[in-house]
């Protein structure tokens, strides 16, 4: 079995070649480990000023990937060591990390890796066994507990006004209602629903996201959109910012988890985030740009 390591770093002044190491990503075949210095992160982040925010999305869309990995590995669908991590994906998140964030050379180890060697290895490159000990604490100490029971009758709405000011003006010009995967994008290693896409010079899209799943489904969720659009744009060639995909979702309940994640929604810089009440802004869009099917 192949297993390789990367270091992590943060780069404030990319000009200068400055970089600090913040963490380690072990693959070996179906199985990984990251962990990320919170220490260090947070040291580096004090010289960032206003791109903290890139540094924790992009750190966030790694942790999520791999766990996307992780879980479709689990379901028997194992990835090669050359597809566990991707040129282009490892692009994507310096794209959004305004290359802020970089990979070392992929680095081979000894077979029969497990999570003790893992320790001993961040131990020796990243930080040492006394300060991870610090580490693990303070992150016991603020791990929040995320509660499974909050729905919203706002949701029940959603659909319903999706399907009458956008669905039903846009459907016979492009792509409505659709599942993306294997079988209509090669290399697309998952399931995906959306309300709608099209395609003219760049991609115009959206995706209806009820709140009433938990945090956890809600940001996996997201995480398949954001690598489908990413997917989508390196596949076809388009730049990232000028296409115009949509998020959209109501304000949950305030003081709740899933208004804390949506809170954090409106600064992803892969779509626009917007209430339902607002869905006929994506079918202006298609119209304004004469987007088509593409499928």
């Amino acid at each position: 079995m192949k297993t390789f390591y990367t270091i992590l770093k943060l780069s404030p002044n990319t000009i200068a070649g400055d970089s600090l190491s913040i963490g380690l990503l072990v693959c070996s075949g179906d199985e990984y480990w990251l962990k990320i210095s919170e220490t260090k992160k947070n040291i580096i982040k004090k010289l960032l000023v206003n791109k903290t925010k890139s540094v924790d999305f992009v750190l966030k869309q790694l942790e999520n990937y791999l766990k996307q990995l992780k879980t479709t590995s689990e379901h028997g669908q194992l990835f090669p060591l050359e597809r566990f991590i991707t040129a282009d994906y490892i692009d994507y998140l310096n794209i959004y990390s305004n290359g802020l964030l970089q990979f070392s050379k992929v680095s081979m180890l000894e077979d029969n890796f497990n999570y003790e060697k893992f320790l001993k290895l961040y131990s020796l490159f990243i930080e040492k066994e006394s300060e991870l000990k610090l580490s693990l604490n303070e992150e016991k100490r603020n791990e929040i507990k995320l509660s499974t029971n909050h729905y919203y009758e706002t949701d029940l709405n959603i659909n319903k006004k999706v399907q009458l000011n956008l669905i039903q003006r846009v459907e016979n010009k492009i792509h409505t209602e659709i599942t993306l995967n294997h079988s209509n994008l090669k290399s697309l290693y998952f399931n995906i629903n959306v309300d709608c896409i099209g395609l003219n010079g760049s991609f115009v899209g959206a995706k209806t996201l009820s709140l009433e799943n938990t945090v956890q489904t809600l940001e996996k969720n997201v995480s398949h959109y954001i690598t489908l659009i990413a997917f989508l744009s390196q596949q076809y060639k388009k730049d990232l910012d000028k296409n115009n995909f949509f998020l959209i979702t109501d304000e949950p309940e305030r003081k709740t988890p899933e208004h804390k994640f949506w809170e954090e929604m409106k600064n992803v810089p892969s779509f626009e985030m917007i209430p339902s009440d607002e869905a006929e802004k994506v079918a202006e869009v298609v119209e304004e740009t004469g987007a088509t099917k593409f499928l």
